[in-house]
């Protein structure tokens, strides 16, 4: 009959439950007219070889008949939005552009918000990263981005700020994919070593507090030059964590465990078979 929204295993849920519909009803009936079908959540995307009219009207048929909750249905066209991408078929190519909602209120992090610097940082290199996979032609490519420039700046960023990483963001990811087998930075150190070579320095982060770069600095200056003779250590990494907020406390998703029944040990009893 449904679940609460948010709860830690409602995806998992509602993903096996229509899934079952899918394995013992859509996919064996229609596959035959389905060259591709996926689904994430609530949300499916595929490809309807469209020779026979009458088995895509059993199929929405069929579709809705499970469960009492319906499906929204677009008709078969050349263009699709699906999930945060247009998918289209253009003279015969398949072309993709990045996909909006309308009612996408775009709540980025405020420059009041009490969070480290780097995070602006990673989010836009993260959505700059996104919309060049995305969009097929440049021109969308720099429409999106421009509207995130925009939308920033209505979120209380000043342009000198935001500016200068947007455009890094967009040298740094464009040189990649338009080099992407040249020369890369070589690491000083083998891979299975690189997590030992390295210090983590882990503090609870206050937006009045020290800075990241004034803790390396002092880092270097009392213990760079020994922890590397001595341990052999490369860098320090600042790991941040945040305060607990109320949020923790009044939505915490810790599941409970009935007194004498460790889920460990039913779990350990699964894996070896003994249990059901």
């Amino acid at each position: 009959m449904g679940t609460a929204m948010g709860t830690s295993a409602s995806v998992m849920w509602v993903t096996l439950y229509y899934g079952y519909h899918e394995n013992n009803c859509l996919i064996p009936k229609y596959g035959n007219n389905m060259l591709y079908f996926k689904r994430f959540v609530d949300d499916i995307c595929g490809i309807w070889l469209l020779d026979d009219t009458s088995a895509w009207s059993d199929f929405c048929d069929d579709v809705n008949d499970f469960g009492v909750l319906t499906w929204k249905i677009n008709e078969p066209s050349y263009s699709v939005d699906f999930l945060d991408l247009t998918i289209s078929i253009n003279n015969g190519k398949l072309e993709t552009k990045t996909f909006q909602k309308a009612l996408n209120l775009y709540l980025y992090l405020p420059p009041a918000s009490a969070h480290p610097d780097g995070v602006i940082t990673g989010t836009i290199y993260g959505l700059v990263g996104r919309y060049y996979a995305q969009n097929t032609h440049r021109k969308n490519y720099i429409s999106v981005v421009t509207l995130l420039f925009q939308r920033l700046l209505a979120r209380g960023w000043e342009e000198s700020i935001i500016k200068p990483i947007i455009l890094k963001a967009c040298a740094k990811i464009e040189a990649k994919n338009n080099n992407p087998t040249g020369d890369k930075e070589v690491a000083t150190a083998p891979e299975d070593d690189g997590l030992r070579k390295q210090v983590f320095i882990h503090i609870q982060h206050h937006p009045d507090d020290i800075k990241t770069r004034d803790i390396q600095q002092l880092y270097e200056e009392h213990c760079g030059p020994l922890f590397r003779k001595e341990m052999d250590t490369l860098r320090p990494i600042v790991a941040y964590s945040r305060p607990r907020n109320i949020g923790d406390y009044i939505t915490s998703a810790q599941f409970k465990e009935a007194p004498g029944k460790d889920a460990a040990f039913y779990m350990g009893k699964y894996k070896q078979g003994l249990a059901p």
